[in-house]
């Protein structure tokens, strides 16, 4: 695997900050998520995220043994589970 982001650490963190908030809002066409505390990378889509990274200018090769890609059913009703029955961080149930 390869990622290459000309922009610098500092506009990549950035990136990340706002694609994770936009998600978070439900500026991407889903419904916004209820306040709480979450890891913002489970609640992304993997193919989503990396689009966003390729059109803000990232180079990003997978490689031949793409796990998205031989895994993307699971991957994507890992993401519908985890929209339905997310539990907020620092909550248990049982």
């Amino acid at each position: 695997m390869t990622f290459e982001f000309g922009k610098g650490q500092a506009a990549l963190t950035g990136l990340g900050g706002a694609l994770a908030l936009s998600t978070v809002l439900g500026l991407e066409g889903r419904p916004a998520y209820p306040p709480s505390v979450y890891f913002p990378e489970l609640l992304m889509e993997a193919d989503w995220y990396l689009s966003a990274l390729k059109a803000a200018g990232a180079v990003i090769d997978l490689g031949e043994q793409d796990p998205l890609v031989s895994d993307r059913a699971t991957t994507q009703e890992q993401s519908v589970n985890r929209r339905t029955a997310s539990t907020p961080i620092g909550l248990v149930t049982r």
